[in-house]
């Protein structure tokens, strides 16, 4: 939207990731951001007991802290 180009131009390669909810055929996709360091096996946040539990939600976030402060955002760097 023209109201938002600057802010949209800015972040535009980041709402590529959100083609990840139309992919089909997939029980889970795991999206991570370049910028992930993984340092152990992915198996556990795939396969893991994170699907058992019989919970309604949808959305697991922690809070984003920047310069010590917590603000309203959450990051979409690992997304499942």
């Amino acid at each position: 939207p023209p109201r938002f180009a600057i802010i949209y131009q800015r972040f535009h390669d980041q709402y590529t990731k959100l083609h990840i909810w139309s992919m089909m055929g997939y029980d889970r996709v795991l999206y991570l951001d370049a910028d992930t360091l993984v340092i152990r096996d992915v198996n556990e946040l795939l396969y893991g007991t994170i699907f058992e539990d019989d919970r309604d939600e949808l959305l697991g976030v922690v809070e984003d802290v920047w310069q010590g402060q917590i603000g309203p955002n959450f990051n979409a760097g690992v997304l499942l």
